[in-house]
């Protein structure tokens, strides 16, 4: 992970295989680090000052925390994930968190799991980017599955409320982002199997 500015200084972030998934308009960055357990998250910001978003897990079924967004005010949005490592014994769970800049974490559930990723690692596959979005009001965008394993994308806003979506006749609804003002981008299929026509889309609040 590193910080360039505009003058062309690069700065390498000081954890060792990380890899950035967020930046916000002070500089501040979020990133995934890669453990021997899995993944974690941390934030450094432009003074040099960093910390992991959460400890380090030591089992299997412990969460495992990816930061996906950070937006002007510091808020940072992402994913979490329970029975990260392929082990049976455990359950299996995928929702969002999102971070405030004071430190509280809360944690959310759309109405299906968000994508899931099993012992991903870092130096081969990258990371699981592009989760969730986040704008600076503090809505959040994002892609859950349901109980068929077809997409729907979802928006939470900043009081707990998520409200989920797809455009006309989808049946496969990928959400990319979200930007200031609420618009979220994404696309689509027609089909869950993808043989469908995939198009663009732009929900507007």
């Amino acid at each position: 992970a590193f910080l360039g500015s505009q003058n062309g200084e690069f700065t390498r972030l000081p954890p060792p295989q990380a890899v950035d998934t967020g930046l916000n308009a002070s500089g501040s960055v979020v990133a995934v680090l890669s453990t021997p357990v899995g993944f974690t998250g941390f934030v450094a910001h432009p003074d040099g000052y960093w910390t992991s978003i959460t400890p380090e897990v030591t089992t299997p079924c412990g969460n495992q925390t990816i930061p996906e967004a950070i937006n002007a005010s510091g808020t940072i949005a992402g994913t979490f994930t329970t029975n990260y490592l392929s082990s049976s014994s455990c359950p299996t769970n995928t929702g969002g968190f999102v971070l405030s800049p004071s430190g509280q974490f809360t944690l959310f559930q759309p109405p299906g799991q968000l994508p899931y990723y099993h012992d991903l690692d870092l130096t081969t596959l990258g990371p699981p980017l592009g989760l969730v979005s986040l704008d600076d009001a503090g809505d959040i965008a994002g892609t859950y599955t349901d109980a068929a394993g077809h997409n729907h994308g979802f928006v939470r806003n900043p009081y707990g409320t998520i409200t989920s979506f797809d455009p006309p006749e989808s049946k496969l609804t990928t959400v990319t982002s979200i930007g200031n003002g609420g618009a979220i981008a994404g696309y689509y299929q027609y089909s869950p199997n993808g043989t469908g026509l995939t198009l663009g889309f732009l929900r507007m609040p």
